[in-house]
């Protein structure tokens, strides 16, 4: 008896926040409709983890004041965008964010403070506690290409985030992961 092989391939939508193609199986429907969605599940439940937890947010932004002692310009939105850009991930090991306290995820600066790093938009992104305490302020590249959890598509997203000039800085180099 032969067998019969079904060559079948999902419809893929676009996301119209992240603009990756993904099956229906990854959009919610709408209740009353049963269209679907135009923001995948994992946008629509960052942004969701984001203003739930705005209050997280202004705890960072009013510590970083009397820290820098001048003003700084980082809103929520800066915030829910690095939540995005990262798919609601921390930006090094690529663990999703918790529910749990301990598993929400620290406001990571890219450059350090102490080594002229500033509370803003492209210096900021999602970083699990783990990541973020273990690297406390060594250059960047350096110490997360010595982790086991190393990708490549994660570095390029970083540099992507914080920028060229800002990765050479922490120790960017192109020629050396190539």
């Amino acid at each position: 008896m032969s067998q019969i092989r079904l060559n079948y391939k999902p419809r893929l939508y676009e996301c119209s926040c992240c603009h990756q193609l993904k099956p229906a199986s990854e959009f919610y429907k709408q209740s009353y409709t049963g269209a679907l969605n135009s923001q995948c599940k994992t946008c629509v439940n960052v942004k969701r983890s984001v203003v739930r937890h705005k209050d997280k947010h202004g705890k960072f932004v009013s510590k970083e004041k009397r820290r820098n002692m001048e003003e700084v310009d980082y809103g929520l939105n800066d915030w829910r965008d690095a939540m995005l850009h990262f798919h609601g991930e921390c930006a090094y090991c690529g663990r999703p964010e918790g529910r749990a306290k301990a598993d929400k995820f620290d406001r990571e600066h890219f450059v350090p403070l102490s080594r002229g790093g500033r509370t803003e938009r492209s210096n900021i992104g999602p970083a699990c506690r783990k990541c973020n305490r273990g690297r406390g302020n060594k250059p960047l590249f350096e110490w997360f290409r010595e982790q086991p959890f190393w990708s490549r598509e994660r570095e390029q997203r970083i540099v992507k985030w914080i920028g060229e000039e800002a990765a050479k800085l922490e120790g960017y180099d192109k020629e050396e992961i190539i």
